[in-house]
């Protein structure tokens, strides 16, 4: 956090009353400027979680639909494997065919196992590429399966945890410090994840069909995931620390 007004950090501190009661609050290190106290900041970060956890709630509801929708859309990978897999036989074929003509005295044997070598390499090869298709998932795909829901359970977290885990809580969600909780100005700060379902939240409250809002949120929320997945593992890791604390 820190003050838009002079860009300092925002510290907490506590200050005792005449009647020796002691007050929390958040403020600017510049003598007299703004302060917050702590219950009311710490209200305004959980208004936030909560409408990042209710959105990313509402987006699983699609979560199938969505995934239907980017399988239709994987056309180049599923033509390369269709056509690695072909190659595949070919070369299983190959292998057949260079059997027989060593069996029936065609071919010598430093012939048969030259080529041998050789179709073995290739077909290795082709089978390497083969599993490594097959294996490679879309980033959005991962986010809808992992991310998402660690993102749904933010404002849970955010209630049970500790000051140290709070604070790593908001580096899962901004990427620099915001200022003076204004979260309405924040967008262009949150983290990928957090911003696509900052925008997911905006498609959803549109008055639109089913099939209107799935395609706006396949549209408006993979960009940025596939721009920056390396990103959710960060998300992903906080559920590990919680659980662990």
């Amino acid at each position: 956090m820190k003050c838009s007004e002079h860009g300092r950090t925002i510290t907490a501190y506590k200050c005792q009353s005449g009647n020796k009661n002691w007050y929390h609050y958040y403020l600017c290190t510049k003598p007299r400027c703004q302060r917050y106290r702590v219950d009311w900041a710490h209200e305004q970060i959980k208004k936030l979680l909560d409408t990042i956890s209710f959105t990313a709630g509402m987006v699983k509801v699609y979560k199938s639909q969505l995934e239907s929708l980017i399988d239709r859309d994987d056309v180049t990978r599923k033509t390369e494997i269709k056509r690695i897999q072909a190659e595949i036989e070919k070369f299983v074929t190959r292998q057949t065919n260079l059997q027989n003509l060593f069996l029936d005295g065609d071919i010598t044997s430093s012939d048969y196992n030259e080529m041998k070598s050789r179709i073995e390499s290739e077909l290795s090869d082709k089978q390497v590429k083969l599993e490594r298709l097959k294996s490679t998932k879309s980033p959005f795909k991962v986010y809808l399966n992992k991310t998402l829901p660690m993102i749904e359970n933010l404002s849970h977290y955010w209630d049970k945890a500790d000051g140290k885990t709070k604070k790593k809580i908001l580096g899962c969600i901004f990427t620099e410090k915001f200022e003076n909780f204004d979260f309405e100005s924040c967008n262009n700060i949150f983290t990928p994840e957090i911003k696509s379902i900052m925008l997911a939240s905006k498609v959803l409250r549109r008055n639109k069909n089913k099939k209107e809002v799935k395609n706006d949120l396949l549209s408006n929320m993979a960009p940025p995931i596939n721009q920056s997945c390396s990103k959710s593992k960060s998300i992903c890791d906080l559920s590990f620390t919680y659980h662990s604390e």
